[in-house]
């Protein structure tokens, strides 16, 4: 779960618009409802076209709203470059490779085809950063019509990205890299919140030096349902992989200082517990700016994802909760329902 602290910093004005997944019907519709409600314009998703519409229609005639819908099935790759478009915000994603193949992750392979093959023959991937000359390219290729380019990289602590990202911004005079300190939609948050301040006419130096001060209150942390692809991937022991099997211990993995650190575990199913942990991140970080709060998840049992959205809602009523499908660098490290 991904949500920015806001105990010690300014909280933003809210965005003009919410994104709703699963809003053609349900606990989805009546969220999306709530948060016309609360004056927010509207992006909303479902895979089912026909009542997607209708409900689209349904919300402008009721309250006035603005109505973006996309229809697409969130589990496929394409969809997040379709959210993504939405925001104007260009991706570079890591490299999955198994044995001398290689695959770009959300565009070649996604997390369903990693469970796929782990089933079919046991075996995981690796992960590699992308080089330099593949963020050189990146980075002229976007500045194309733009005065500068802020990229948002996962942990300068766990990957090399962030290092050849700035080997390669050092070839241009408006490329500014931010080490996000985190991973998955915890650089999200960041980078949205950059076109936030994008849209108000904030220079990109001062969109930087802000971003930069924010990755102290990003606040990433998820619970690993399974050992098992943490010690295949040589990440854990074999003894602290039995013991969780045998105990059924689910440990608690948070982002502090950039570094991945045990911060809690319990015992026990999912599905039971996973309370405890939301409490937890709660009582950490009682604080929180609700315009923006990712669940993320690796294809975990909807039952658990709608727990923890429930709890957020009773915590924070105004959350604007945003669910979305981790990728398969995620995947490959951490296994199904993390």
């Amino acid at each position: 779960m991904d949500y920015n602290d806001s105990s010690q910093h300014q909280t933003l004005k809210q965005k003009a618009y919410a994104l709703v997944t699963g809003a053609s019907s349900g606990i989805g519709y009546e969220y999306a409802r709530s948060m016309a409600k609360r004056e927010y314009n509207l992006i909303i998703v479902s895979n089912e076209t026909d009542a997607l519409h209708e409900k689209a229609e349904a919300l402008r005639k009721d309250f006035g709203c603005e109505v973006i819908e996309i229809s697409t099935d969130l589990g496929r790759c394409e969809a997040a470059k379709e959210l993504y478009d939405e925001f104007n915000i260009s991706v570079i994603p890591l490299i999955i490779t198994y044995g001398n193949e290689n695959f770009i992750d959300g565009e070649d392979i996604v997390a369903q085809d990693i469970f796929d093959r782990y089933e079919k023959d046991g075996s995981l991937p690796k992960t590699a950063a992308r080089s330099p000359e593949d963020f050189k390219e990146f980075f002229a290729e976007n500045l194309k019509g733009y005065d500068a380019l802020i990229h948002f990289s996962i942990s300068s602590e766990i990957s090399s990205m962030y290092n050849n990202a700035r080997i390669a911004a050092k070839e241009f005079d408006n490329v500014y890299v931010v080490d996000s300190r985190v991973l998955s939609t915890g650089i999200a948050l960041l980078a949205l919140n950059a076109c936030d301040l994008a849209k108000k006419g904030i220079s990109a130096k001062e969109i930087y030096d802000e971003s930069i001060r924010l990755t102290a209150f990003d606040q990433t942390s998820f619970v690993v349902d399974t050992l098992e692809f943490l010690y295949k991937g040589g990440r854990c022991s074999g003894m602290a992989a039995f013991a969780s099997k045998l105990l059924n211990i689910k440990p608690i993995l948070n982002l502090i200082d950039g570094k991945i650190e045990v911060c809690g575990k319990f015992m026990g199913k999912l599905d039971k517990k996973i309370s405890t942990y939301t409490s937890s991140v709660f009582a950490k970080y009682p604080n929180a700016v609700t315009n923006r709060i990712f669940i993320t998840h690796a294809h975990a049992d909807q039952a658990v994802v709608d727990a923890v959205k429930a709890q957020v809602l009773e915590r924070f009523p105004d959350a604007n909760i945003i669910e979305t499908f981790a990728g398969s660098t995620v995947t490959s490290h951490c296994g199904k329902g993390t």
